[in-house]
């Protein structure tokens, strides 16, 4: 990863599940269900990381949407990020 890709940073606990969710459902409108809001959310909080990125994140057909590769290069990071909670052994004490 180059540049903008590289130095992007996932802030938002939202995003990293809208990523997921896009990419799982293969549909806007489907991770729109999934997640509880309207599909011109997800569809802003999309083109709001790609201007951010300078990339495309999904390829839009009539069919649904599917991941370019640095849409899975994020997928991956967020993944990482949604599966940390689960795999980390480090105690939570107060």
């Amino acid at each position: 990863m180059k540049g903008a890709m590289a130095q992007f940073r996932l802030h938002d606990w939202n995003d990293v599940r809208l990523i997921i969710a896009c990419a799982e459902h293969r549909s806007f409108a489907a991770a729109a269900i999934a997640m509880g809001v309207d599909q011109t959310t997800v569809s802003r909080r999309i083109s709001n990381m790609e201007a951010a990125i300078g990339r495309p994140l999904f390829t839009r057909r009539k069919s649904g949407a599917t991941p370019t590769p640095a849409g899975e290069a994020l997928l991956e990071r967020a993944r990482a990020m949604a599966a940390w909670p689960a795999t980390s052994k480090a105690p939570c004490r107060g």
